[in-house]
């Protein structure tokens, strides 16, 4: 791809959706919190109260000379959720620009037939990976083969509702100085990635009429390049690692400097190797990022480590952060 030709002067990353609500932290500079009792006292009602749950839902607005570029990264796993969110953050489905699907795991999908249909005759444009609409299966230890993980992820049905599917498994332009990673590959300098041993219960999925396990083939992540800052590395679940995923944004853009690593990091399920998280650190600390704001599947022990190896750097993400970069010096 070359080294990234444009930059944006302000990246805007606002939580839609997260697995933590927390109504007591305050705002800190460039960070903005939703907080209920806040809200309540302005406008007399608490009928705007944002909703916690295991998925993952991002705004990103790319603040370019003349535009401000709006992606959607991801759409959570509970459409309710995802609609009670935006409605109370005051995000119109209809401003939004692109929408960009890190991989199709049932906690990034299940809200976007929802916003679809938020937009009336506007399409949804949508940046997918083919293999996102393959078969899923969970396989437990106990014998049970549960073909539900992905089943209610119906092409046809979000079509319907407006989605117009972009399919791609390369790296992707979706914006003014943004572009997806495409698939991410694993380095040699990596050794501890990716970021868990297989699950206990397995998961599945059918490509060419076999039935192999599945390695997250269609995970991508966003990057922008944030004029004099370096990127913005935005990661769903970060299947590949977030390490892994940072080699392959400085590959593709040419850009070294890593201003922020915001989305999920995999490191919060029981089977990670409990040895990846400081080392995961140290390798985050050899990039220098300004922030680090690890969400969603990155578990509680991966933030209380990084909060207090990194604390200068660590930004605690909650629904309703509102994070604009580059963060005030």
């Amino acid at each position: 791809m070359g080294k990234m030709q444009f930059a944006a002067e302000e990246v805007v990353v606002t939580t839609i959706v997260e697995n933590y609500y927390d109504a007591l932290i305050l705002d800190t500079p460039g960070i903005k919190r939703r907080r209920h009792i806040v809200h309540a006292m302005k406008h007399s009602n608490m009928d705007k109260q944002v909703m916690a749950e295991a998925g993952l839902s991002l705004l990103v607005d790319i603040i370019y000379p003349g535009q401000n570029y709006r992606i959607m990264f991801d759409a959570g796993s509970n459409p309710t959720v995802l609609m009670n969110n935006m409605a109370a953050l005051d995000i119109d489905p209809k401003s939004i620009d692109h929408c960009v699907i890190s991989h199709a795991h049932p906690d990034h999908v299940y809200g976007l037939t929802e916003v679809a249909k938020a937009r009336g005759d506007i399409p949804l444009p949508v940046l997918i990976h083919p293999d996102a609409f393959l078969p899923r299966y969970i396989c437990t230890p106990f014998g049970w083969i549960v073909p539900a993980f992905t089943m209610f992820f119906n092409k046809k049905a979000n079509e319907e509702a407006g989605v117009y599917f972009v399919e791609s498994s390369d790296p992707f332009p979706v914006g003014p100085a943004t572009t997806t990673t495409g698939k991410i590959p694993f380095s040699e300098k990596v050794p501890f990635e990716p970021p868990g041993t297989p699950h206990p219960t397995s998961i599945r999925q059918v490509k060419d009429g076999k039935f192999i396990e599945d390695h997250t083939e269609d995970d991508s992540a966003l990057v922008v390049n944030l004029q004099g800052k370096g990127l913005v590395i935005i990661t769903g679940c970060a299947h590949a690692g977030v390490i892994n995923t940072i080699l392959r944004a400085q590959e593709l853009t040419g850009v070294k400097e890593i201003y922020a690593v915001i989305g999920g990091f995999h490191l919060g399920f029981p089977e990670s190797p409990s040895e990846n998280i400081p080392k995961t650190i140290e390798a985050l600390k050899e990039f220098n990022p300004t922030i680090v704001c690890p969400m969603h599947c990155s578990g509680f022990k991966f933030n209380a480590a990084i909060s207090q190896a990194m604390p200068k750097e660590f930004v605690l993400s909650v629904v309703g952060t509102e994070m604009t970069l580059p963060i005030p010096e």
